[in-house]
């Protein structure tokens, strides 16, 4: 089991040995290029006449701890009330799709997502969200039932060995892993 965040492995954790924290994922806020909405803070989202794009809290995990984020702000209820609230998608890559298509003014979405359409960041604004909430961390488990518990361990090496570790970071991804913990000798 590779999460999206811990939130999710610790509501089945009972099925599972051991979690390892392999990542953290950053939600940014994605604009236009040179935001010419200036939008600074989480609540410029709530200014009339946005156009807001939100992940699906209830079919995606970044749509779920962006909802539990805006709402810790005060300000969900306020965005969807507003009328600002133009598209929920299950995806994060669609929403940065969308805002590259200029149907949005801006979206809440993971690092990973931006980068996995634009490493340069060309195409859009990308601002941080200083919040502890606005970051997932990814764990890595193994099914205590699992037939294959070995297997699973070698997925996990390959996962973390510095080829993968590289490919993680240059999608924006924040490496968590402590050393020798992707070794055989640890125990997902």
């Amino acid at each position: 089991y590779f999460s999206c965040d811990v939130k999710f492995l610790d509501m089945v954790q009972d099925r599972f040995g051991e979690s390892t924290v392999v990542t953290a994922n950053e939600m940014v806020i994605l604009t236009e290029k040179g935001n010419p909405k200036a939008i600074e803070t989480l609540a410029d989202l709530a200014k009339p006449g946005m156009r807001l794009g939100l992940s699906h809290p209830e079919k995606s995990a970044l749509g779920f701890l962006t909802k539990h984020l805006l709402e810790s702000e005060s300000l969900y209820q306020s965005i969807v009330d507003s009328g600002n609230l133009k598209l929920d998608s299950p995806t994060g890559d669609f929403l940065v799709n969308q805002l590259k298509a200029g149907s949005l003014d801006a979206v809440i979405v993971y690092r990973s997502n931006a980068m996995a359409v634009s490493s340069t960041g060309e195409d859009f604004d990308i601002l941080g969200i200083d919040r502890p909430n606005a970051i997932a961390t990814q764990p890595f488990a193994v099914a205590k039932e699992s037939r294959y518990p070995r297997l699973l361990t070698r997925f996990l090496e390959a996962c973390v060995s510095e080829t993968g570790k590289q490919d993680f970071l240059k999608y924006g991804f924040r490496w968590e892993m402590k050393d020798g913990e992707g070794s055989a000798e640890a125990k997902p």
